[in-house]
């Protein structure tokens, strides 16, 4: 059967930009393989993309979730850099 699924996040941050650094080029963009998704300390997935929606006036993310991490406005948490950011689990 499926074991992860391509899912979105969304997250508080400022108008700026993303709470983490991003030396990237494109605006901030993050790419795949460069943050983690947690839950309760468990391992719940990986961050493929992440970058700042003005329209949503939020953070917003794609992540893989493993199964059982699927809940529409589950939080977790997106660690990436050293930073621990809440996020919720979105469509």
């Amino acid at each position: 059967g499926v074991s992860k699924k391509l899912m979105g996040l969304s997250f508080e941050t400022e108008a700026s930009g993303l709470p983490f650094d991003i030396s990237a080029p494109g605006g901030g963009n993050v790419k795949a393989g460069r943050g983690q998704i947690t839950k309760d300390g468990k391992e719940a997935g990986s961050l493929t993309s992440a970058c700042f929606s003005p329209t949503l006036n939020k953070g917003v993310a794609l992540a893989y979730l493993k199964k059982g991490f699927w809940e529409i406005g589950l939080e977790v948490i997106l660690e990436r850099a050293g930073e621990s950011i809440p996020a919720k689990v979105e469509k």
